[in-house]
Parts: structure tokens; sequence; C-alpha cells
């Protein structure tokens, strides 16, 4: 189940992850889990707070269907750099709780 928030996203350190479409009861009992993209942009918000820090304009691709195609065996990368970690002075900062 781990790798399912990033299968398929683009290859970028913050980037490259999903919110996720989970059942309300799924959310809440991985609490928020799903929402993986938003976590990846904000790493230090609180599990409550990453509803909020939703993008409206990202895909919200379901997590079924990405699920279910990692049984398929794994892919080639896509072309491209992969990607780089961030220097520090780039890493988020600290939000306020």
């Amino acid at each position: 189940m781990q790798y399912t928030d990033h299968a398929g996203s683009p290859r970028d350190v913050i980037e490259g992850a999903w919110n996720l479409k989970f059942w309300p009861v799924t959310q809440a009992l991985f609490l928020n889990y799903n929402l993986h993209l938003a976590h990846h942009r904000d790493p230090s918000a609180p599990w409550t707070h990453l509803p909020a820090r939703i993008d409206p304009h990202d895909p919200r691709p379901s997590f079924w269907p990405i699920y279910l195609t990692l049984f398929l065996g794994a892919r080639p990368a896509p072309p491209g750099p992969a990607p780089t970690a961030l220097a520090p002075s780039l890493w988020p900062k600290e939000t306020p709780s």
C-alpha cells in the first residue's frame, strides 16, 4: 500500500505524490495518509490540517486503480532525470500548529 501514493506521479522530490481519493471512513482510519502530496508540500503540517492544504486543481486519482496496477509488476521509470535531493536551504519551512 505504501507505494500507491507515489506510483505514476511526476518524478519530483516534492510534487512526486498524489492526494488519493479514499472513502471518508478509510481516510479517517488512515489519518489522512492518502493526502500525500499535501504532506510533501508541507511536511510539518499536522495530519488534521492536510485536507485544508489540498489544491483543488491537482489531480485526485482513486486509490484502487493505482493499487491494483501494482500487481502487474515493475515498470520502467519514465524518461528524464531522476529527482535530486533538495538543498537544506530549499526544505519546506516549519508551519505553526
